[in-house]
């Protein structure tokens, strides 16, 4: 692989992570707004979710209304995987 491929995948993947990353703040602040403080073991899941998922977590989001609705709706998601 030339230099220039090796750096571009490196930007990519990091910028994937960013997002990536970014999401699952954003994701975080509004469910502990939204439903109050949220355990460690909910936070590991929901960190681990892909781009695609925390997007639609995010639409879900308005409709949870405690944690019970969160656990069910990461059980569901992990189902399909």
């Amino acid at each position: 692989m030339a230099d220039d491929e090796l750096e571009r995948r490196g930007i990519e993947i990091g910028l994937q992570l960013g997002v990536q990353q970014g999401k699952v703040e954003l994701v975080m602040k509004l469910l502990n707004e939204k439903i109050g403080r949220i355990n460690k073991t909910v936070q590991q899941q929901i960190s681990k979710l892909s781009v695609e998922q925390l997007t639609e977590f995010g639409k879900a989001l308005f409709d949870f209304n405690n944690a019970k609705d969160v656990d069910l709706w990461l059980k569901r998601v992990s189902q399909n995987n």
